[in-house]
């Protein structure tokens, strides 16, 4: 008997569904951390939105016993907007394939399991790279170009082969008869950061300079918000983070500090006193690259200092410092150092990850194609209560 698109429905959904999400969330350690309580933001229109602490009450002061009473004053708050990004991944089986399950439901099981194997890898991927985006989803910065279809970068970390992507400036996300939309990534070559481009052209090579950043195809300005976006002193994106401006709000801007030197245990003490000086909050959480985790451990063997180590969420043992975890995630910027307060950072999630069937069907043909397509999406942001509460190192030596 001949399966049918509900069949394999049923499949998709029971079998692949709930341990996609599950898989997706828990893998992320560092996302699963932040706070996901629904009760203490708004959804209004295609936004998130929370009242943040900006100011304090200033009606307090000493007098005398005959003196008038202070001036009334009160908490100053502001309203935080984060707008709602979605995701999404798609997966597409072609007809000869649908039609091979008819005498052998095992091709079409080994088939799924392939292309649900290689959507999980990449949203992953996806997911861990967006959670230190800059608000923009810069892969790359541009340093220059050579020709139409070559260019150098100041990073070919999150570039590959095969990769679509656009070439814009940064501040406005417009070609600006520079760039280029929709190429294709055909060469890298890491030793010179040099990536070479197909599909079409760089419209004036010449003009290529660090104004202009790599992007995603068509994802310009709509990925989730990243640490690079969150944890800075100055803004990416355009009105704010929030729509909270640090020239109108200096006070919401986290603590960022250009060490551009070997770590040392007074640079990483120095930041947490700083940030619990400036702000509410106090770091609970330190993440940087696996160069950096490699720096902190020459730095305590040459002081022949014993590493303590904290297990997160009971599964992964990691360096402490001054009794707060560190971790190293393979997407965090070189040099960077990232600390964070865990109970100030929430991840805003309307839907979590789930298959697009609205219409009762998770399958559906593809005009024109003998074919089937699915996707699975994620409608979220990411965000934090109060920006002044995290802050950065940067330019630190690896090892």
């Amino acid at each position: 008997m001949a399966q049918s698109l509900s069949n394999f429905d049923a499949v998709l959904k029971t079998a692949y569904g709930p341990a996609i999400k599950e898989q997706l969330n828990n893998d992320k350690a560092i996302l699963q951390r932040f706070d996901r309580n629904t009760d203490t933001y708004n959804y209004l229109g295609k936004n998130f939105t929370f009242p943040t602490h900006r100011a304090r009450n200033e009606g307090v002061g000493s007098r005398d016993s005959t003196g008038a009473l202070p001036t009334a004053g009160q908490q100053g708050f502001a309203s935080a907007v984060f707008p709602r990004k979605y995701t999404y991944g798609t997966i597409q089986i072609d007809g000869a394939t649908m039609k091979a399950s008819e005498s052998n439901k095992a091709a079409f099981a080994r088939a799924l399991s392939t292309e649900m194997k290689g959507l999980l890898t990449d949203l992953k991927n996806e997911q861990d790279r967006m959670l230190f985006n800059d608000g923009l989803g810069t892969l790359a910065t541009c340093a220059s170009a050579s020709n139409t279809t070559t260019f150098v970068v100041d990073s070919v970390r999150n570039l590959r082969v095969g990769q679509k992507i656009d070439v814009l400036l940064a501040s406005s996300g417009a070609v600006n008869g520079v760039g280029c939309s929709s190429a294709t990534i055909a060469t890298i070559t890491a030793s010179t950061l040099t990536v070479t481009i197909s599909g079409t052209t760089l419209a004036t090579y010449g003009s290529i300079a660090s104004t202009y950043g790599v992007y995603v195809a068509s994802s310009y300005g709509k990925e989730p918000y990243g640490l690079q976006a969150i944890v800075a002193a100055t803004d990416t994106i355009s009105g704010g983070l929030a729509a909270l401006d640090v020239s109108t709000y200096p006070e919401w801007k986290s603590k960022v500090t250009a060490h551009s030197a070997a770590l040392t245990q007074l640079a990483l003490q120095t930041m947490i006193d700083d940030i619990e000086d400036a702000g509410n909050g106090s770091p609970s959480l330190i993440v940087t690259t696996k160069g950096g985790l490699r720096a902190y451990g020459d730095l305590m063997a040459s002081q022949r200092l014993y590493t303590n180590t904290a297990k997160i969420d009971g599964a992964i043992s990691t360096p402490t410092f001054d009794s707060k975890p560190i971790l190293a995630d393979k997407y965090c910027p070189t040099g960077y150092w990232y600390y964070l307060d865990e109970s100030n950072m929430v991840h805003l999630v309307l839907a979590d990850w789930e298959w697009g069937d609205d219409d009762g069907s998770i399958l559906k043909w593809v005009s024109g194609y003998d074919a089937v397509t699915g996707y699975l999406r994620k409608y979220d942001n990411v965000g934090c209560w109060a920006r002044n509460a995290h802050g950065v190192l940067t330019g630190v030596t690896e090892a």
